[in-house]
């Protein structure tokens, strides 16, 4: 089993959830969260974004970097890029949000951090 296979499982332990509970958060069919479990895929970093969202844990660990498994926002020592900030609102309640939801979040951070510069 890959390391990817072995987190996701650990997470899913953790967090208490089904496959299919997970598949339905983060927005993927069962059929692709099927995939990954397989190893007959390999999920986008934003579709690990997703699923580390959904589980609580650290996006760079769940892709099987050797970073610790949670990170808590006092740990972080540096503002978040753009695509950070993105990664962590790609879903709210559980439900993926639409192109046009991500489109405008983009436009308010993108002022804030120009706004920032100033």
């Amino acid at each position: 089993m890959s390391t990817l296979t072995n987190r996701l499982s650990e997470a899913l332990d953790d967090k208490g959830i089904s496959k299919s509970e997970l598949a339905r958060r983060a927005g993927i069919s069962r059929q692709v969260l099927n995939g990954y479990f397989s190893e007959r895929s390999r999920p986008s970093k934003e579709v690990i974004a997703d699923l580390a969202n959904v589980l609580g844990v650290n996006p760079a660990w769940l892709d099987e970097y050797d970073v610790p498994k949670y990170v808590s926002n006092s740990e972080r020592k540096h503002e978040l890029t753009l695509e950070e900030a993105l990664a962590s609102v790609m879903s709210y309640d559980g439900k993926p949000m639409t192109d046009n939801d991500k489109e405008i979040i983009e436009g308010i951070i993108k002022g804030y951090m120009e706004s920032k510069k100033e």
